[in-house]
């Protein structure tokens, strides 16, 4: 059999980054958003992460007033 706990690790921090991203978005926490991108495999930079997201922040501002109505 193979051994697959490196698969196991890959999905159990994909999803840690799905539960940080929920949780951003239900309350509108840019730290937490951003924490998520910095758990997200693909991600792991804070300036890429940072940047990535005050883009899409700003893109999408419409549809996110959470993060701006404080």
């Amino acid at each position: 059999s193979l051994d697959n706990d490196h698969i196991k690790e890959m999905m159990r921090v994909v999803k840690a980054y799905e539960k940080h991203t929920v949780k951003a978005g239900i309350n509108g926490d840019y730290n937490e958003a951003l924490n998520a991108l910095l758990i997200h495999p693909l991600v792991g930079d804070f300036r890429k992460a940072k940047d990535a997201l005050d883009d899409l922040l700003e893109a999408h501002k419409e549809f996110l007033p959470q993060f701006f109505n404080k």
